[in-house]
């Protein structure tokens, strides 16, 4: 509404012509990702930090396959809100997640019972980066099973763009461009026996929340009384987000 006056979005049939209101004003930019842009793109000028926009995602859109005209075009109404229904689909949603992303695993032998486990995680299915901000992060958990389910955790990996909470610095971004792929590497020894090598690819969309919550609460004594349930609260609903996105194997070991 602007003025006393409604817009929205192209019709997809008749509209009564005494609706409620007195109708509203279509348009088109209710289609167009720039209507996103508002809440999703800093201009030049904005924050950044290692140099980087704090919030790129139109960029990061405008720069894939996917801003281009033709039949694979893609916007972000067409993604998030699909079918215009407002779900606002995001990594919140795990089916939405496993759209957009693949992820594969394999076991290089190195000689001398010395291995690497290799998973290639590629952005199939996002239009920007993969995740586009630095809230969200992807843990890649690298296990060695044995035969009776057992074992050990190797070391994890983590996709995301990692800053401190005052966001002050930039402690590293392995964010995926869309249709950008990497290999995440995890060597480890392993003498004879029976063993697999599990992956296991588990989504925390508010990472960054949750790390500002504990630093807080770790300064309770600084902070008013009244302020701590509410914190902790806050802490409980952010970790409560995080689910696990899919495991894969690979080959036996003899």
């Amino acid at each position: 509404m602007r003025g006393h006056q409604r817009f929205g979005p192209p019709p997809r049939g008749e509209v009564a012509k005494d609706g409620p209101h007195g109708g509203f004003v279509a348009t088109e930019a209710f289609q167009d990702s720039r209507f996103c842009a508002h809440c999703h793109q800093f201009p030049d000028n904005g924050p950044r930090l290692a140099g980087k926009l704090q919030e790129d995602t139109y960029a990061q859109w405008a720069a894939s396959g996917y801003a281009q005209d033709g039949p694979g075009r893609q916007t972000c109404q067409s993604c998030h809100m699909p079918d215009r229904q407002h779900r606002w689909r995001g990594i919140h949603d795990p089916d939405m997640t496993r759209r957009a992303v693949d992820v594969t695993l394999k076991l290089v032998p190195l000689g001398g019972g010395r291995h690497e486990a290799v998973a290639t995680v590629r952005n199939t299915g996002a239009g920007h980066h993969f995740p586009t901000y630095m809230v969200p992060k992807v843990e890649l958990v690298f296990y060695r099973r044995d035969a009776g389910g057992g074992g050990v955790e190797l070391g994890r990996h983590v996709i995301g763009w990692n800053v401190d909470t005052p966001i002050t610095r930039e402690l590293s971004d392995t964010r995926l461009a869309a249709g950008e792929a990497r290999d995440f590497r995890q060597s480890f020894h392993a003498a004879g026996g029976d063993w697999r090598v599990e992956l296991v690819v588990r989504v925390l969309p508010a990472e960054h929340y949750e790390r500002i919550y504990r630093d807080a609460l770790e300064n309770a004594d600084q902070l008013p009384a009244a302020a701590l349930p509410p914190l902790r609260r806050a802490l409980e609903e952010a970790v409560a987000t995080r689910y696990e996105l899919l495991r894969i194997e690979t080959g036996a070991e003899p």
